[in-house]
């Protein structure tokens, strides 16, 4: 392997995901539970909405929750994409572009096939 390079990356493992947590349970979470990991959920969507970016695959499996610190994390930014401008204004929109997410849980926007310019 002489001149070859590898890349990989490092992640910290958090734990399951909420769709995971659901299965494993058999059943719902508690009304607190769910109310927290919702609060959660909220929190981390709003701040990649203020650092400029859309996610673009919110579902249940994207959010995985670490049991040790209690804390509910967004992850896969495959997709994400530059939602605001340098003057925080968000980039016109396109029409008739591919689908791209999952459809069970995608926007209106993205079944009607109306995605930002940029």
């Amino acid at each position: 392997m002489e001149n070859s390079y590898l890349n990989f990356i490092i992640l910290e493992l958090l734990g399951k995901n909420i769709s995971e947590h659901k299965k494993s349970k058999g059943s719902s979470f508690t009304n607190i539970c769910a109310y927290n990991i919702l609060l959660q959920m909220l929190n981390s969507i709003e701040l990649v909405h203020e650092k400029g970016y859309i996610h673009r695959d919110i579902k249940p499996s994207n959010f995985v929750i670490c049991l040790e610190e209690k804390n509910v994390y967004l992850v896969d930014f495959g997709l994400a994409k530059l939602h605001l401008n340098r003057n925080k204004e968000p980039f016109p929109q396109r029409k008739n572009t591919d689908f791209r997410g999952t459809i069970a849980y995608a926007s209106m926007n993205a079944h009607n096939k109306i995605v930002l310019l940029i």
